[in-house]
């Protein structure tokens, strides 16, 4: 999400020419999703907005996680497996839980998914 996309296209030419070489795998969590945030209704400070206008943060998400997987499709690479994380083992979570309201802890569920962790391999010339 920091990068734009000539610099996403640049990174993935580099991890693909190297996993090419030497086989394995690119686990990338930077799988995010323009405009979920706004429906979080989630207030950052001035430092933290400043921050994302500057990176320019929400232009470079993903419309969808199907651009996304159309994108790493085209720069050679496939989806191997998504990552299914397991909530209920964050052990963060009953801490949150505590401190969410009702309203927020809907919120959160209407906004849906909006971040995917995928383990890429490149694809099969």
């Amino acid at each position: 999400m920091y990068l734009d996309r000539r610099e996403k296209e640049k990174l993935c030419n580099i991890i693909h020419k190297i996993l090419k070489e030497r086989g394995g795998y690119w686990i990338t969590g930077d799988i995010y999703l323009k405009n979920k945030q706004e429906k979080l209704n989630l207030k950052f400070d001035n430092k933290t907005k400043e921050f994302f206008e500057q990176h320019h943060i929400e232009e470079n998400r993903f419309e969808s996680f199907e651009e996304a997987e159309v994108f790493f499709k085209k720069m050679g690479f496939i989806i191997d497996k998504v990552a299914n994380m397991k909530r209920s083992k964050l052990n963060s979570l009953k801490y949150f839980l505590k401190s969410a309201t009702i309203k927020q802890l809907f919120k959160m569920r209407k906004a849906g998914k909006i971040q995917a962790t995928w383990r890429l391999r490149i694809a099969v010339d």
